[in-house]
């Protein structure tokens, strides 16, 4: 059995939505989607940079000794 692991878009909503029973958008829900895609934008950013300057250290140790390297992701559970 696998576990659940929800979408981007499924968390974005719940985190619009978390304190409305109705879902229909209003001020504060768009606010919400505001704080969350700044919050995420913010993730994304500094995973680019991490993966970056990974590649970049990967690819002169390559170079200069002559073995490839290749980092693993740190922040991946399983092989895909």
């Amino acid at each position: 059995m696998s576990e659940f692991t929800p979408t981007t878009k499924q968390v974005r909503k719940i985190y619009a939505t978390w304190k409305y029973e109705d879902p229909e958008p209003d001020e504060d829900m768009l606010t919400f989607i505001g704080e969350f895609d700044r919050w995420l934008a913010e993730v994304q950013a500094a995973a680019w940079m991490s993966g970056y300057y990974t590649g970049k250290r990967d690819y002169a140790g390559s170079i200069t000794g002559g073995i490839p390297i290749s980092t693993p992701n740190p922040y991946q559970e399983t092989d895909q």
